[in-house]
């Protein structure tokens, strides 16, 4: 009986040092699977808008606003649903956050002291500013993804004003802006997409996922133990 509740413990001890990477794991996962939707929804806007395009180059204008309007308002709520799911934002690597933390922290804490600390932070304010500059240079130079969506829905609203004018024809330039600002979302999902792959393949990711299913082993290999003890 010892042994089972010094096993307990340990799987304890364990648990809990899997779960925050679980719950990273489970994240990036999940974002996979939104990714996919999300991807699917911008083809299916492309297609869609491509359509109205088609009918106003052919001067088959009849009803067309309401087309584009329905596919304007489908686009908005692609836009808030990206934002909601935070898929405007760069993958994280499970626990890596978690690890460098910990251990810069115990380190520092440890060896740094004050001196430590007073270099630390101005080589942390250093690093960390230009590190921030460039990333901050590179994402703000690109527009996000629900951002670029709400760039098409704009376009598709002054083509919908024009559609039902008098002058439909004149529509076909805002429809081109659209489409073009949707292949901008595809590429961009695509690529997130891409590296969300490309993490779930790490090794080190890859190690994580075994690790988890050795300790559901444990446990139900303890949870068996204590059935029979109890019995």
């Amino acid at each position: 009986l010892e042994k089972i509740q010094a096993d307990i413990k340990e799987l304890r001890r364990e648990e809990e040092a899997h779960q925050r990477k679980s719950d990273e794991l489970k994240a990036l996962q999940d974002r996979s699977a939104a990714l996919d939707k999300a991807i699917e929804g911008v083809k299916d806007l492309i297609r869609r808008e491509g359509e109205i395009l088609e009918k106003t180059e052919k001067g088959e204008t009849e009803g067309l606003a309401g087309d584009q309007e329905k596919v304007a308002e489908d686009t908005a709520k692609l836009a808030d649903q990206i934002e909601k799911q935070g898929l405007n934002d760069p993958a994280k690597v499970p626990g890596e956050g978690q690890q460098g933390g910990q251990q810069g922290g115990q380190q520092g804490g440890q060896q740094g002291g004050q001196q430590g600390g007073q270099q630390g932070g101005q080589q942390g304010g250093q690093q960390g500013g230009q590190q921030g500059g460039q990333q901050g240079g590179q994402q703000g130079g690109q527009q996000s993804a629900s951002g670029q969506l709400q760039k098409a829905q704009e376009a598709m609203k002054e083509a919908e004003k024009k559609l039902g004018g008098d002058k439909p024809a004149e529509a076909k330039a805002d429809e081109q802006k659209a489409i073009e600002d949707l292949q901008k979302v595809l590429k961009d999902l695509e690529a997130k997409k891409e590296e969300a792959r490309r993490i779930l393949s790490l090794p080190e990711v890859k190690k994580m996922i075994e690790e988890q299913q050795k300790t559901t082993g444990k446990t139900n290999k303890v949870a068996s133990q204590m059935k029979g003890s109890s019995g």
